[in-house]
């Protein structure tokens, strides 16, 4: 009996020991209210889904105009009507009006968790500013934050769902200039009484934070890890960089330390140079063999394992 009872005390430990288990960003997230889950990415000191949030009760899109009439629960559209449960190419999560991703709750300057899963809430635009600053600036963020482009953030040029007369129309090409693939995610800020966006451009790999939008239009959302529960910031900073033969010479201000990886990234997001560098905090110079020599210009360097990006302008000695 004692060896039974030895064995059950063990077994609790266990078990209370897997259900305790850390969550880290960078595992999947289970979302509590329907079982979904969602990839996320640390980049610099903020936590992202690096998926659309899929969250709701689909309703179908018929008609032009406000479709979200029921407030006690939420509701989604769903890329051409088909309900599906996963963030894929061919479905890129849902579709919100800007009411119902924020909940009917205005923003005041704290985390505003919307449709959002707990602990998680609707991105400010300052939010956003500093994803595009760790992800290079706003000419270059949408080339590293799109799908496949090294950040880890995954955005699908998925457009939006438009109100403007034409019912159930889902587009990545909407009728602005220059027309192109675009992704639309909400902010919880407003200017005035509508919703601001964050805008992803394929055709000049910018981002902008578009103001004053129409609160009918159905846009992504992506969550952000609240800032009670967020990672200590990371400063990675390069101060400038240049090339003799076959050498690379960076100096770099960083206040991480240990083993990374570094890419060197061009302006198609080509990586160029994947190496592992061991880094010491504060202000200090590393050599980079490269295997060619590679052409004077502006580069970005991501320090891999935190997912921040530097620009940088390479010279030769």
């Amino acid at each position: 009996m004692k060896s039974l009872s030895h064995l059950l005390i063990l077994l609790f430990l266990g078990l209370s020991s897997i259900a305790n288990a850390q969550w880290s960003c960078g595992d999947t997230l289970i979302d509590k209210r329907d079982g979904k889950a969602y990839a996320t990415v640390q980049i610099a000191n903020q936590c992202w889904l690096a998926q659309n949030l899929n969250h709701g009760k689909m309703i179908e899109s018929t008609v032009g105009g406000h479709l979200m009439l029921d407030d006690s629960i939420i509701e989604r559209y769903s890329y051409k009507n088909i309900d599906q449960n996963s963030d894929t190419s061919d479905h890129p999560g849902a579709y919100y009006e800007y009411t119902e991703a924020v909940q009917y709750k205005p923003f005041i300057g704290e985390n505003v968790q919307g449709v959002c899963p707990d602990g998680w809430h609707i991105p400010t635009t300052m939010e956003f500013t500093e994803l595009v600053e760790a992800t290079g600036g706003d000419s270059i963020a949408g080339l590293l934050l799109r799908k496949g482009g090294n950040s880890g953030f995954e955005s699908y040029y998925c457009g939006w769902r438009c109100m403007m007369g034409k019912g159930s129309f889902f587009t990545a090409y909407p009728s602005f200039s220059p027309p192109a693939p675009v992704s639309f995610y909400w902010t919880a800020d407003t200017t005035g009484s509508k919703g601001n966006l964050m805008r992803l451009n394929a055709a000049d790999n910018n981002v902008l934070i578009t103001k004053s939008f129409g609160n009918m239009l159905g846009m992504n959302v992506r969550c952000v890890l609240d800032k009670t529960n967020n990672i200590k910031t990371t400063k990675f900073e390069i101060k400038k960089a240049s090339f003799k033969k076959e050498n690379l010479k960076i100096q770099l201000f960083s206040s991480v330390s240990g083993s990374y990886r570094i890419q060197i990234i061009d302006g198609n997001a080509n990586i160029i140079i994947d190496q592992i560098l061991d880094i010491k905090t504060g202000k200090q110079t590393k050599i980079i063999t490269l295997k060619k020599e590679i052409a004077r210009g502006v580069y970005f360097i991501s320090l891999g394992n935190q997912k921040y990006f530097s620009s940088i302008e390479i010279t030769k000695q």
